[in-house]
């Protein structure tokens, strides 16, 4: 796992670290959960919330949970390294071994279940429940738009996630996925986020 990659998974560890205690536990995706159905306007115990909540603690049991390899009922940056490490190892299946990550994060994402991603949900997901910047996350949104229709696809959301996740060019726009990045050679401020960039190859 090189540098900007190893970087980009602690930002993935830190967003999803809502108490900021350095372990993931299930109370953190409560917490993700409340204020993702808060940001999209949906009371508490109303059947959005309700589903959101549904979709982020499956997140944790069937994907995160499982990385718990002490039994602790936490998952510490190491063991989150250690089971994506051996994940992206796969280099020849990595699409099918990342698939149910994909379909997770998907899955929550789309609050209102219409098979696509508004800005809306993407801002109040990455903006307000994980804490990326939400003027910069905007920006993230119309990146990975890749055909500007104002809805982010399945497929795009994928490669989005997938990129983020693998690849290892420093001007890949889906390294932002979770906030601005910061780390020689891939420093790229929020404002100044590619839009050309869209049509931009897989790295």
């Amino acid at each position: 796992m090189d540098d900007l990659i190893l970087h980009k998974v602690q930002m993935y560890f830190d967003a999803l670290d809502n108490d900021n205690d350095k372990t993931l536990t299930e109370a953190d995706f409560h917490t993700i959960a409340v204020r993702y159905a808060e940001a999209l306007g949906h009371a508490p115990n109303s059947g959005p919330a309700r589903e959101i909540s549904r979709a982020t603690i499956a997140y944790w049991t069937d994907l995160v949970r499982p990385m718990d390899t002490d039994g602790d009922q936490r998952v510490t940056f190491e063991e989150f390294r250690s089971a994506i490490e051996q994940m992206l190892s796969h280099t020849t299946t990595r699409e099918s071994v990342l698939q149910p990550a994909l379909d997770a994060w998907f899955e929550l994402a789309d609050a209102d279940r219409s098979g696509t991603l508004t800005k809306s949900e993407w801002v109040a997901l990455f903006g307000h429940a994980v804490g990326a910047p939400v003027r910069h996350c905007g920006q993230v949104f119309d990146t990975i738009d890749t055909d500007g229709d104002g809805l982010v696809q399945r497929a795009e959301f994928n490669r989005a996630v997938t990129d983020f996740l693998c690849s290892s060019d420093p001007s890949n726009p889906a390294n932002q996925l979770f906030g601005p990045i910061a780390i020689s050679g891939a420093d790229l401020p929020a404002q100044q986020i590619p839009i050309g960039m869209r049509s931009q190859t897989r790295a």
